[in-house]
């Protein structure tokens, strides 16, 4: 696991950072040399785990968010496969209720290579940004 500041090293690269450019925040999950790998790959979600078989040699096990504080508009690609349904059906909501201020949104580009999933948020349905929690 890789987490980083407009940084990929040994990881794949985010798509939209020739786009957008930096600064960018970086998840990287498994470096190049474990993703291209044909084996079952994924992450868990919530408890859930969203796996599926990687089918080509694409490396990409990736979520990166960027502020776009110029407000470049980012690629257009959107392949929703597997993992980002599993994704998208496994979020849960804030507890609390609350929400975050517009200016806290962020573009995300989540990337599993190889017959995961490629999506960015200004292609998803009903997505106005992305934050992700810990504990």
């Amino acid at each position: 696991m890789r987490l980083a500041i407009s940084n990929s090293t040994a990881y794949s690269s985010p798509v939209n950072n020739v786009i957008i450019g930096d600064p960018f925040l970086y998840f990287g999950f498994l470096p190049n040399s474990y993703s291209t790998t044909k084996q079952v790959q994924g992450l868990q979600v919530n408890g859930f785990r969203a796996a599926y078989n990687h089918c080509n040699d694409v490396a990409a096990s990736h979520i990166a968010l960027f502020p776009n504080f110029k407000e470049i508009a980012p690629g257009t690609s959107y392949y929703p496969d597997l993992v980002y349904t599993y994704l998208m059906s496994n979020l849960r909501l804030n507890p609390s209720g609350r929400v975050m201020p517009n200016d806290f949104f962020m573009f995300a580009e989540i990337h599993f290579g190889g017959c995961g999933c490629y999506v960015q948020t200004n292609q998803m349905p009903n997505v106005l940004g992305f934050a992700i929690g810990f504990r």
